[in-house]
């Protein structure tokens, strides 16, 4: 592949003029090339490091519901999701006042509603992940342990 190639293809998207990589003449500039590359992968590094940051909490989050309900991980998973959906909050902040719930502390009225709410729907067999919403995704038909037979008592 060569820089022109690199330069449209793979880091077009980082920088908000691409074009300035190139000469009028059309050739590239090995070292706005690579400078478009750098930025790209600071950006794309800082984006893990954000993520990492809040998987712990989310994962702390998701073993508390299935302590209050019980289900599976991805039961729980999915009641997160869902309530960060709903209430159009991240779902590492959701995690957060979850997690900070042991404390004492109250999650935001919108979030503790959602979370009421996804947890009935989990009792009740109903909730939905993403992935049964769309068929040919594959996943779980409802968000019961998968553990159980149809009526929730076990194998």
């Amino acid at each position: 592949m060569d820089e022109q190639q690199y330069t449209a293809g793979t880091y077009s998207h980082c920088s908000p003029e691409p074009h300035q990589a190139y000469h009028r003449n059309g050739t590239a500039d090995a070292h706005a090339v690579q400078a478009l590359a750098l930025e790209a992968l600071r950006a794309e590094v800082e984006q893990l490091r954000h993520a990492l940051e809040g998987r712990p909490g989310i994962e702390l989050a998701q073993g508390m519901v299935m302590a209050m309900v019980p289900c599976s991980a991805e039961t729980a998973w999915w009641t997160l999701v869902r309530v960060s959906q709903r209430t159009n909050v991240k779902l590492r902040v959701v995690a957060e006042q979850i997690v900070a719930s042991v404390d004492g502390s109250r999650p935001q009225a919108d979030v503790g509603k959602a979370l009421k709410r996804a947890i009935a729907e989990v009792r009740a067999g109903t909730l939905r992940s993403r992935s049964t919403q769309h068929p040919g995704r594959g996943g779980d038909v409802t968000a019961r342990d998968p553990g159980t037979d149809e009526d929730g008592t076990g194998p």
